[in-house]
């Protein structure tokens, strides 16, 4: 702030940090929003450690599709329970890559997508398009397509994942939430 707004202006506080009562709407949103963040960060922390198998040839969903789809099953992950995926079509080539094409196709759905945009790497964590560079990463290629990801994965693993440094549109209301809701003995 400026000396000269200071001496205008110099009761008026810049902001204001409001905490929800508990109980209110506004409290429960971000308890839910806390929640969902950090079972998505275990589903970051499962998928870098490649503590999940894939399932192959599920039943679709749906039932009515005819190709043939997979799973990731995360019961070897221990830290946090998490569910099996969704029957998506991985499509993993012979040597565990995915092709080149769908990476490239996956970036550009969350770079297009604004809500994957603004929400980041853990916004997208349960989605065919987050799931794809993931698998690639793990396999011999060891690259999710992406020199950001490779990066932050890199070094999410050198420092024990700590979950402050995932870029994600409520990082900073974690930080604020977590011991509040008592969930920080998650991370």
């Amino acid at each position: 702030m400026s000396k000269e707004f200071e001496e205008r202006r110099p009761n008026i506080k810049r902001y204001k940090r409001i905490y929800p009562h508990a109980g209110s709407k506004d409290y429960k949103l971000g308890k839910e929003m806390a929640e969902i963040a950090i079972e998505r960060y275990h589903i970051l922390k499962a998928c870098l450690q490649q503590k999940y198998e894939m399932i192959h040839n599920t039943t679709p969903s749906m039932g009515t599709q005819i190709f043939p789809v997979q799973q990731l099953d995360f019961s070897a992950y221990k830290d946090f329970k998490i569910k099996r995926t969704q029957s998506m079509k991985f499509r993993p080539l012979e040597d565990g890559t995915i092709d080149a094409s769908r990476i490239t196709e996956s970036h550009r759905n969350m770079k297009d997508d604004w809500k994957q945009s603004e929400g980041d790497i853990l916004y997208s964590a349960v989605t065919l398009d987050f799931f794809l560079p993931i698998l690639n990463y793990n396999s011999i290629s060891g690259t999710t397509g992406s020199e950001e990801w490779d990066k932050l994965f890199g070094t999410l693993k050198e420092k024990n994942y700590p979950a402050d440094i995932i870029p994600c549109m409520v990082r900073v209301f974690l930080s604020i939430y977590l011991a509040e809701f008592d969930l920080g003995h998650y991370l």
